[in-house]
Formats: structure tokens, C-alpha cells, sequence
């Protein structure tokens, strides 16, 4: 019994751990908010339906544009604004395609409920819900986390155990002047997302609790040992088996006697069969002897045909005298032949002259004309080139001192030209001049490949990095919309203007 309670208790253990450590992949991306090209705020968001992303209002109210950043391609796309509330806000991204939905509690938490917060990176930060205002009739309660929030984390998803979005986290000072997580309540983010007619998705079930998880446990653990009980039944009753095949041995001595006397007869029939092939062997000698009296009569008729063979050579002899006379006449019409052969192939030698002569000519006619087409294609990419359009660039940044440094590009300049637009220090040299002791005076090349716009590091002193990527000198590397680019001490980041 005490065996027994032990395995019941590891069951239980195994189950529960199994059920804590259980989790699924999120969707919560970053969000990014420019005010005239510069960025003023940063915080997170969760995607609830396709190309639909809710976070805190506090965080896209403060800028002009917001972009959406793949926590791990650190590539950003421009976003629009839906709509918001006094704490939430919807933003919409057009065509772009999420894998990861996630899905919304069925029922309202209760207070003390286990509670995380679901970042980007895969790391959980756990606390318990409690309520930052009482509820009553006039004012709708938020929740309070026992955890702290920093700025940049503004609109962290607020997740249950199993998953399920209870709402979006904003910043709240409390009387200590301490920053603190707080959110609106389920129902005011159920009711916010159904004004705004968002299919999101709901979970089937309510989120068990810790007690009703441990109660299905301990269920499932003494299924197991019923199931064991069983087993044990099945093993009495193969030994009971084993018993009975013990009593089965001399039936199976009686069919190994039946087995023996038809092998027996088996014996008595291939005797048989030996004694009609030695009567087979006697029949082929009788065979053999009347061949061989074959084989006198055959020798008799050889000798006759010998005699036959003297007459042909005889004649054989005339034959090869008139061949002689042949062979003479032969040998006069082989002269002839080697004649006539000798002027053929002088024709032919003749005729191979004037193919060849032909093969050259029709040679440089064919590379003319191809050297004529390699020139037209080339006009016509220079045509095609300085026709070439592209929308505007902008350079907006800071220097090292802080000072606001801008810098436009002329997208059609940089579309017809091959050279590509340089960026230094120097203004004799570079296309756009940047005025810092950091930038060299020829730093990097911008160029346009494909409608992507490309930068290349020129072997500059202090090197450029794109969205924390330090580039190989020479080599070119794209730029997105949004791209972060740091020349020497200068920090620059790159909006195409449409």
C-alpha cells in the first residue's frame, strides 16, 4: 500500500509540472513612434487579429508616425493608426501576414490571479491581478500588478496561465511616486475591441484553476493505477498458462511420431524413384550403341565425299589461271581509279578553300552584327538610367553634441546615376556633406539596385553601422524604411518619402 500511495504521489507531480511548464509561442512585437523624423517613444504591442495590433494609447499619441519592429529581423514597417481609447489604442499594418495570433480570455479573472507579462524575447515576468480602483456602478475598476514596468515596456500583453490575453499594461503612479503596471479591466478591453468590430479570437474554455488542475491529476493518476492492477491480472493469468502448456507436451510428442512416419514414407517413394533411373540409364546405353553403328555408316559416305573433292581441285587449278588474267586487268583499272581519285580530291580541296572562305566572312559578319547589338543594349540601359525615378530620402539625426543633423537625398539623382551619391565630410569630394570631425571625408556610397537602396562603407576611419550591424568595407548592404545608421559619431536614421 505504501508503494502504491508512493507512485500515486509522482503522478500527481508529473502531471502538475507538466501543466506549469506548458506554454505556447507569443505575438508581441515592438512599437516605435517618430515626431518629424525623430523617434520620441517606444513600447510593445499584441497582435489580436490579422494585421491588427493593440497597445496603450500612451505610447502612439506622442508622434506623427508609428512603426511596427520584428523583435528578430529588427526590421520595422510603417503602421497607421485605427483608433484608441483613453488607455488602448489599435493599430493596423497592410499586408502583412502574422503567424501568431494570440487568443482572449473567455471569463473575467478574478483578484490574486496568477498573472505574466509576455515580452518579446520569450522572457516572463510573473506577479498576481489585483484591483487598482474598487468597482461600483459609476467607475470602471483597472487592474494593479505586484510588478513594475519601465517606460519602454508600455503596452506589455497581460497573459494568464494558459496563455490568454487579459488586457495591455500602462504606466500608473502611485502615491509613493513609484511606476507601477496597470491596465484597464477584461471587460473594458472585450468591449473597446467589439466597438471597433475586431475579430479577434476567444478561448473555448475558461482557464482552469491550480485546484481543478491538481483535482484532474490525482484523477489521472488513479486511472494509471487501475491500469497497473490490470496488468498485474494479465501476468496471473499467462502464468496460469504457462501451467497448462506444461500438460500439452505429450500431444505435441504424438504429432512429432505423425511427422516421422510420413517422413518414412517420403524415404520409401524416393527409392522408388531410383530405381526408375537406373532403367532410365540402361535405355540410353542401348541408345548409345546404335549411334555409334550411326557413326560407321556416316564415315563410309566422308571417304566418298573426299573423292568428290579431288575432282574439285582440279578444277579449282583452272580457275585460279583464269584469276591470274583477272588480276592483270585489275591492276590496269586500280591505276585508272587512283587517277580519277587524285582529281577528285583536288576538287575536293578546292571546295573546302572556298567553304572556309565562306565560314570566315559569315564569322565577321555575325560579330559585327553582335558588337552593334552590345552597343544599342548599352544606349538603351543609359537611356533607361537617366530616365530612372525614385522617391526623396531623409537623413534625420543627431551628432555627437546632440545637434540636429538632416540631410536629403535626391531620390531621382540617385536613381540615373551609376557612381551612386557619396556621404563625407568633405564637400569637394561628397555628394552630401556631413560637417563632423567623425565622418571621413568621403565615408559611404549610397546607390540604388533594384529599387533597394543599398550603402556601402568606403574604408571610412571610424566605420558605419546599420541597425547594429557594422558594415564590411565595400560591400553593399540594404536599407529599409526605418533604418538606424551610425557614421562615426553621427546617429541618422533613413525615411524614404513618398
Amino acid at each position: 500500500m505504501m508503494i502504491r500511495n508512493y507512485f500515486v504521489s509522482i503522478l500527481v507531480c508529473v502531471t502538475v509540472f507538466s501543466l506549469f511548464t506548458t506554454r505556447t509561442d507569443g505575438a508581441t512585437f515592438r512599437v516605435v513612434v517618430f515626431n518629424d523624423g525623430e523617434e520620441v517613444a517606444e513600447g510593445l504591442g499584441i497582435w489580436v487579429a490579422e494585421g491588427v495590433l493593440l497597445t496603450a494609447s500612451a505610447i502612439v499619441e506622442q508622434g506623427d508616425q508609428i512603426f511596427i519592429e520584428n523583435p528578430d529581423t529588427g526590421i520595422r514597417v510603417l503602421a497607421t493608426l485605427q483608433s484608441s481609447s483613453a488607455s488602448m489604442a489599435l493599430v493596423s499594418v497592410d499586408g502583412l501576414s502574422i503567424d501568431s495570433i494570440v487568443a482572449v480570455a473567455s471569463q473575467t479573472p478574478h483578484p490574486n490571479t496568477a498573472i505574466h507579462f509576455s515580452f518579446p524575447d520569450g522572457i516572463q515576468r510573473k506577479g498576481l491581478l489585483s484591483f487598482a480602483v474598487t468597482p461600483d456602478s459609476l467607475i470602471e475598476y483597472q487592474y494593479k500588478f505586484t510588478m513594475a514596468v519601465d517606460p519602454s515596456e508600455i503596452g506589455v500583453p497581460v497573459m494568464n496561465r494558459c496563455e490568454e490575453l487579459i488586457s495591455v499594461a500602462s504606466i500608473w503612479e502611485d502615491d509613493d511616486e513609484m511606476m507601477v503596471a496597470v491596465s484597464e479591466s477584461y471587460e473594458a478591453m472585450i468591449s473597446f475591441l467589439r466597438a471597433e468590430n475586431i475579430a479577434f479570437s476567444t478561448a473555448i474554455d475558461p482557464c482552469p484553476t491550480l485546484e481543478d488542475q491538481l483535482s484532474q491529476a490525482q484523477g489521472e493518476s488513479l486511472t494509471l493505477q487501475e491500469n497497473i492492477d490490470s496488468l498485474k491480472n494479465e501476468i496471473q493469468s499467462l502464468e496460469d498458462e504457462s501451467a497448462e502448456s506444461q500438460n500439452q507436451s505429450a500431444e505435441q510428442i504424438a504429432r512429432l511420431n505423425r511427422q516421422k512416419s510420413i517422413l518414412e514414407s517420403q524415404i520409401t517413394e524416393t527409392e522408388a524413384k531410383k530405381d526408375s533411373v537406373l532403367q532410365e540409364s540402361e535405355r540410353l546405353l542401348t541408345e548409345r550403341d546404335s549411334l555409334i553403328e550411326r557413326y560407321d555408316l556416316t564415315r563410309e559416305a566422308l571417304d566418298s565425299l573426299k573423292a568428290e573433292h579431288n575432282l574439285f581441285l582440279d578444277s579449282l587449278e583452272t580457275l585460279e589461271s583464269q584469276i591470274d588474267s583477272l588480276d592483270t586487268q585489275r591492276t590496269q583499272d586500280q591505276e585508272r581509279q587512283l587517277m580519277i581519285g587524285g582529281i577528285a580530291a583536288l576538287l575536293i580541296l578546292i571546295a573546302v578553300a572556298l567553304l572556309f572562305l565562306f565560314w570566315k566572312r559569315r564569322r565577321e559578319a555575325e560579330e559585327e552584327l553582335s558588337d552593334k547589338e552590345i552597343k544599342l543594349q548599352e544606349a538603351e540601359e543609359v537611356i533607361q538610367q537617366k530616365s530612372a525615378t525614385f522617391p526623396d530620402l531623409l537623413l534625420a539625426g543627431v551628432g555627437p553634441n546632440n545637434e540636429e543633423i538632416r540631410v536629403k537625398v535626391s531620390g531621382e539623382v540617385l536613381a540615373q546615376t551609376s557612381n551612386g551619391i557619396l556621404l563625407g565630410r568633405s564637400s569637394a569630394q561628397a555628394n552630401c556633406v556631413i560637417v563632423e570631425n567623425s565622418v571621413s571625408r568621403q565615408h559611404a556610397r549610397l546607390t540604388l539596385v533594384n529599387d533597394t537602396v543599398m550603402i556601402c562603407d568606403l574604408e571610412s576611419l571610424n566605420g558605419t553601422v546599420v541597425n547594429g550591424v557594422k558594415l564590411v568595407p565595400g560591400k553593399n548592404h540594404p536599407l529599409p524604411q526605418g533604418a538606424r545608421i551610425i557614421l562615426g559619431d553621427v546617429q541618422l536614421t533613413m525615411t524614404i518619402l513618398q
